[in-house]
């Protein structure tokens, strides 16, 4: 869970998007295309694996954490970045340690007017 200030509090989530893999090191959350300027961007990635995360290239990792014992870890990823003009923000990828079941997801939040 993360708190954002500075974000629209009537419609927060301008869009969003989803991607999985069933085995892969390679975490992929698709493209979105933001329709406000200013839009801070929310990558949230996970995977079934023991495993570390490095987050995609131009985000800030805000949460990395395993949790878990033994066959059942599951590792989680928060990372952001501050968008400039609106438009299409292309996917982001996170790289893993290891392959496994993941999913990517991007979410575009609206600043506050």
């Amino acid at each position: 869970m993360a708190a954002y200030i500075g974000v629209n509090t009537t419609t927060p989530v301008d869009v969003s998007s989803g991607g999985s893999s069933s085995n892969s090191s390679s975490d992929v959350a698709p493209s979105v295309t933001t329709t406000v300027a200013g839009e801070l961007l929310i990558g949230v990635f996970g995977e079934a694996a023991n495993a570390s995360v490095t987050p995609p290239t131009g985000m800030l990792e805000q949460v990395e954490q395993l949790a878990g014992a033994g066959n059942t870890r599951v590792l989680s990823e928060l990372s952001d970045q501050q968008l400039g003009a609106a438009g299409a923000t292309g996917s982001r990828t996170a790289t893993l340690s290891k392959s496994g079941s993941n999913v990517g997801q991007l979410l575009a939040l609206r600043p506050s007017q």
